[in-house]
């Protein structure tokens, strides 16, 4: 069996760990941290990381967690629209939606499918 260590437990580390996992490898991941710990603000999971992870098997789980309700958009510091959109819309154009969540709930999601034993 092929082993991989993974420096840093945040959400690439963590992804790349779960990726390697689900493909049959021992996985190591080290932090520098004593312990993962819910830290960081909200963040955005666009389309395409959805995608992405949907291929190690967490994508459904993210899409459950969708906040996004009514119309959103960019915004100029005067206040001007740049652009707007509604959630439905943007899942119709891009085939899913914007995923609102705390970085907290994604770090979770994938250190909770990593093997036992993997975060080091």
């Amino acid at each position: 069996m092929a082993h991989a260590v993974v420096i840093g437990a945040g959400i690439g580390g963590l992804t790349a760990a779960l990726a390697l996992a689900r493909k049959d490898w021992s996985v190591t991941v080290l932090e520098q941290a004593a312990s993962i710990e819910p830290v960081g603000a909200g963040l955005a999971v666009a389309p395409n990381a959805l995608r992405a992870l949907d291929v190690i098997g967490v994508g459904d789980e993210v899409r459950r967690l969708a906040a996004i309700q009514g119309q959103s958009g960019i915004r100029t510091p005067d206040g001007r629209w740049l652009s707007r959109t509604t959630a439905e819309a943007g899942a119709a154009r891009y085939g899913d939606p914007i995923v609102l969540l705390a970085r907290s709930a994604l770090v979770g999601i994938l250190a909770g499918r990593l093997p036992q034993g993997a975060c080091g």
